[in-house]
Parts: structure tokens; sequence; C-alpha cells
């Protein structure tokens, strides 16, 4: 969990993600229900999908640089899809890895987006203030109940 919450700033920091799935859940509505080790993302921007991807593709790997300048040791992957562009990324250390996804197919969003900081329980437990981008509680919960 403190690998997940270490490399989430670095993903806030890319405006064309937002959270969503589980850790949004997890971390920033509930307290902590369960332990998240993956980062969903949603890509904002609506377009073409030849565009999106290749967007995509570009700032993972802008985040894969940061956090392999500011966090020493890590080994960052990207992971290429069948198009031959990144919309994976895994990060490592040790025996711990956490895999940042972003879906290509559902892009865009229909409610505003919300800067959200993660629950005071979670600050407490692993004594990080995180805050992120989030996709709004509709399409949060909206999103979860048509996966399920």
């Amino acid at each position: 969990m403190k690998l997940l919450l270490e490399i989430l700033p670095f993903v806030a920091e890319e405006a064309c993600f937002a959270l969503k799935g589980g850790t949004a859940i997890n971390l920033f509505e509930w307290d902590l229900p369960r332990l998240s080790v993956d980062i969903d993302l949603t890509y904002l921007p609506t377009g073409r999908r030849e565009e999106a991807l290749a967007s995509i593709s570009e700032a993972l790997g802008r985040i894969k640089t940061r956090i392999e300048d500011k966090l020493k040791p890590t080994r960052v992957t990207l992971v290429p899809q069948k198009d031959g562009l990144e919309a994976k990324l895994h990060r490592q250390r040790l025996r711990t890895q956490i895999k940042v996804e972003v879906n290509p197919v559902f892009r865009g969003h229909l409610l505003p987006i919300r800067s959200t900081s993660c629950s005071e329980k979670v600050q407490g437990m692993f004594g990080r203030f995180v805050e992120t981008p989030v996709v709004s509680r509709g399409e949060l919960f909206g999103a979860v109940a048509r996966t399920a």
C-alpha cells in the first residue's frame, strides 16, 4: 500500500488522467475496507482513438521517468499493448508490484472531476497525505456496478 501511495502523486501530475475503480473507492471514498494494489485511470480527453492511445502512452512515459528519477531504487516498466502503444505501467520494488492501468476503451467523462484527498484513516495508517483527481461519485460507483 505504501508503494501505491508513493506513486499516486506522480500520476496526479498528469492532468489527462483521473483515478477510478477500487483504489479510488478504498482510499478516497471509504475508510480502507480493503487494500488496493492497482491504480485504474480514466483518460479524460475525448477524441480519436489513435490520438488518445498515443497521448496515454506519452503520459505514462512521463510518469515512468519521474518515478525513476525520484524514487530510487525502483524499476518501472511500460507494458506494450497489441498496437505497440502503452496503456499500462508496472512499478516494482523488491517483491512488491503496483500496476497503473488506463482503460483505452472507456475514455472521457460526463461529470466534473474532483480533486480528492485520501481518507483520514489512510493518512493515519500510512503517514501519507495524497490528493489526486478522481472521477465523479456517479461515474465511480456506476462503473463498479457496471462491472459487477
